[in-house]
């Protein structure tokens, strides 16, 4: 029902390429002024991009936005038919960030427990400009993100955290407190390793 309200662009590899790299050929395929990166565990709040469109619209010189998610046990959908209708979201439900006032700052003050406690590393808390993101693709190590071992190297984990960096260092950045999308947990299956991203790879 969706391809009739919105242009989406669709394409199925033809192999499992791995998180990193189809997270960058998904940049590339955009064509929009913004990108705000989403997995198949999240939902999208009722509204959310009339909001965030907006939320764009009245910041014009703002290139990095951060935005508020929800968090929720996968579990709780499967006692609902499919596909699940989000009018059935719980209240009250946990927050990727404590903050509850939208703000405005620069972009290097986003890594700061007191916005969140994984410094960009849940990169579907971000939207940014498209431009700027494919001006500094070079920082990354393309060799790197093609390693198959899962979140074996800084790059096949966040290389697009050295892109957000390059990118947006001199960016004006915007925090908003409000969730529009909800994240989905008990669906990954290296849910296990995160231990392991936060003690290694979150200090790379």
């Amino acid at each position: 029902p969706f391809k009739k309200k919105l242009n989406i662009n669709y394409q199925k590899n033809k192999k499992n390429i791995g998180f990193a790299m189809n997270v960058l050929k998904v940049s590339l395929m955009a064509k929009g002024k913004f990108i705000w990166f989403l997995g198949d565990d999240d939902l999208v709040i009722k509204n959310s991009i009339t909001y965030l469109t907006k939320l764009i619209k009245a910041n014009s010189k703002i290139d990095f936005f951060f935005i508020n998610s929800f968090y929720l046990d996968k579990a709780y959908l499967d006692s609902f038919p499919k596909p699940f209708n989000i009018k059935f979201l719980p209240k009250n439900m946990k927050t990727h960030s404590p903050l509850k006032k939208n703000k405005r700052s620069s972009f290097f003050d986003l890594i700061d427990h007191r916005v969140c406690f994984d410094y960009l590393l849940g990169f579907y808390v971000n939207a940014f400009r498209r431009d700027l993101w494919n001006k500094n693709l070079n920082v990354i190590d393309k060799k790197m993100m093609k390693v198959s071992g899962t979140w074996s190297t800084f790059d096949n984990t966040c290389f697009f955290i050295k892109i957000f960096c390059a990118a947006f260092k001199n960016s004006k950045a915007f925090i908003c407190a409000k969730p529009l999308s909800v994240n989905l947990s008990g669906v990954r299956e290296w849910s296990a390793l995160y231990p392991f991203v936060e003690i290694v790879r979150l200090p790379e």
